[in-house]
């Protein structure tokens, strides 16, 4: 997800995802367009945190969430993602995911519905096949991991790292033994003041 420039706006159209930049034309609000998760978990983490969650327009995003969501390989299509297939082991947009379940991660349980805590396990299990951060491809088909994402930053936008992954599987209560490499670079990387370094920073890019 690109930021927002200087003028953009955030619409809705009628299926229930959101855009950065109103749509021309009656066509424009009616397309079905199933894309841009990343997108589309940020406007749902903001609007739970804002007290939304009840109103019919996040409702409406919820549902369009749901639809386009891809229950047998797990995540979200999205056109950006991959650039090469052959260097990814997921085969949706495993960033855009993370947002999603970023905002999933807080809503209340009780307000939780069946199919989203059906696409929490899904996820959750996903980030744990790859390590968190192990879902890259190698030429000969092993495992790489994504070294962008030891580097901890914020905001992260359409990106993330392992301390937001950490953190909402902790909010989650997972806790399992893949998360353990995660945990230790975590801990590694703290400093003496119990601090860490902000490492990405879109600082002097806007």
């Amino acid at each position: 997800m690109k930021a927002l420039q200087r003028g953009s706006r955030v619409t809705q159209r009628n299926s229930g995802h959101f855009l950065t930049k109103l749509p021309k034309s009656q066509r424009g609000y009616e397309s079905t367009v199933k894309d841009g998760c990343c997108f589309d978990g940020n406007v749902l983490y903001y609007l739970n945190h804002f007290g939304y969650l009840d109103d019919q327009r996040t409702q409406k995003l919820l549902d369009f969430i749901y639809d386009y969501y891809d229950a047998q390989n797990a995540g979200w299509k999205c056109r950006a993602y991959p650039i090469n297939p052959d260097r990814v082991l997921p085969v949706n947009c495993y960033m855009g995911a993370m947002k999603i379940l970023k905002a999933s991660s807080m809503i209340p349980e009780e307000k939780r519905s069946p199919q989203m805590e059906k696409i929490i396990k899904k996820e959750t299990e996903k980030i744990l096949e790859n390590r968190i951060h192990w879902y890259l491809r190698n030429p000969d088909g092993t495992r790489k991991e994504k070294a962008g994402w030891k580097r901890f930053g914020y905001p992260l936008f359409y990106q993330s790292d392992i301390l937001e992954i950490m953190t909402m599987l902790t909010r989650l209560g997972v806790k399992d033994d893949r998360m353990n490499e995660a945990v230790e670079l975590i801990r590694d990387t703290q400093q003496k003041d119990g601090k860490w370094l902000m490492k990405d920073t879109f600082n002097g890019k806007m």
